[in-house]
């Protein structure tokens, strides 16, 4: 993510997003990981370490069971975490997509 990517009318998630901040991320992952709870877990704790809050919900399964959909929020503490959230989870091999 480019500087969390501006947004129209020039503004960035840094200027919309209030520090520290309680972030709903949603993760979708492949339903056949098994190690994907503890993985992601362990990813995000590594950079907020104090932050991470939990899985809010139930996972919720795609139409053709796939994959499992799973609302993780974490405390973030400043933009720069926020993007490597985005970065490092995203590129953990069972995420599909990270919202």
């Amino acid at each position: 993510m480019e500087d969390l990517q501006t947004l129209a009318g020039g503004k960035t998630l840094r200027d919309l997003i209030k520090f520290p901040s309680a972030i709903d991320f949603r993760v979708i992952v492949d339903a056949k990981a098994e190690e994907a709870l503890s993985v992601l877990k362990d990813t995000l704790t590594a950079i907020e370490p104090e932050g991470y809050q939990g899985i809010q919900g139930v996972p919720r399964p795609s139409r053709t069971g796939r994959y499992l959909s799973y609302t993780v929020r974490v405390k973030v503490q400043n933009p720069d975490n926020l993007e490597r959230i985005y970065a490092k989870a995203g590129a953990l091999s069972f995420v599909r997509h990270i919202l």
